[in-house]
């Protein structure tokens, strides 16, 4: 796989956080960010996505990172696996 696939499989689907978070987790938007319960811990806590820097955080966990890992996270698929269908997804290849 080409550093230059997962670099554009990277930034697509940074500008596109907000559908592919929300595929997963029910989210409300407060002023530019979108807010929910985080999928990864117990705890009722803030879990945020901020779309201007296609990131996602939680403040209970701390869990956070970009949406190929937030999609790792909740599929238990690799990097590899993820980026070949954020491809197919958004066209890529």
């Amino acid at each position: 796989m080409s550093e230059a696939l997962i670099e554009k499989a990277r930034t697509v689907s940074m500008t596109d956080i907000h559908n592919i978070v929300s595929d997963y987790v029910h989210l409300t938007a407060r002023g530019k960010d979108y807010h929910g319960d985080c999928p990864f811990c117990k705890q009722n806590c803030t879990f945020t996505i901020a779309p201007k820097f296609g990131m996602f955080y939680c403040f209970g966990c701390r869990e956070g990172g970009d949406p190929i890992k937030f999609l790792r996270l909740m599929t238990n698929k690799n990097s590899e696996e993820i980026v070949t269908e954020l491809s197919v997804k958004y066209n890529l290849a």
